[in-house]
């Protein structure tokens, strides 16, 4: 089934939780407009398009998919949020050009990209990455099942060396298991 054919078939979705438990620090002023890579169906960077001021930075969400990138937009144009959403394969056409006061990436990993999104952030801005994570507990039949899409344990954690670590955690339960990690990029810190 390919992502156009699944997003088809996919119910819209409230915001990550966890995401919605960084509201404080994604509503603030940041230094630079937000990216939400492999947005999906654009839950996540609509809801930080909710938090944000009219005068604030713009949010951009890139994802392979034109079915989801057509939902994303249609939800943002109800809400009347100023979100835009392009179609973009970023593990063949690398991030958008900017720099970044938060990069968001929920359930997609290209190791590829790991120094592209630690450089691609401002002084200041925020990394918020949340995804699958090998582990006995989460069985033979959870998704994604491919080696390259599950990451070892403690590898998100030194996937970005620059950056200063403010939360990192890994949970498994029957049928998941996620690594979460959010990180800054000191403003003092040159690229």
């Amino acid at each position: 089934m390919t992502w156009n054919e699944r997003h088809a078939r996919l119910p819209p979705q409230p915001a990550d939780r966890w995401l919605t438990s960084l509201g404080p620090l994604l509503g603030s002023t940041l230094p630079g407009p937000v990216l939400d890579v492999a947005c999906g169906q654009g839950r996540n960077a609509l809801w930080v398009a909710g938090l944000q001021r009219v005068d604030a930075p713009s949010i951009v969400g890139v994802d392979a998919s034109e079915v989801a990138v057509s939902r994303a937009r249609a939800e943002g144009a109800r809400l009347r949020l100023r979100v835009r959403f392009e179609v973009r394969d970023v593990s063949s056409q690398g991030l958008p050009q900017g720099d970044w006061g938060a990069i968001l990436v929920f359930h997609f990993l290209d190791r590829s990209l790991f120094p592209a999104l630690q450089s691609a952030l401002a002084p200041g801005g925020l990394l918020a990455y949340k995804t699958h994570l090998r582990h006995p507990l989460r069985g033979a039949a959870a998704r994604p099942r491919l080696p390259a899409f599950l990451l070892d344990s403690g590898e998100l954690l030194a996937a970005f060396p620059a950056l200063r670590i403010l939360e990192y955690r890994e949970s498994a339960a029957p049928g998941h298991a996620l690594s979460t990690l959010l990180a800054w990029r000191p403003a003092t810190q040159s690229r």
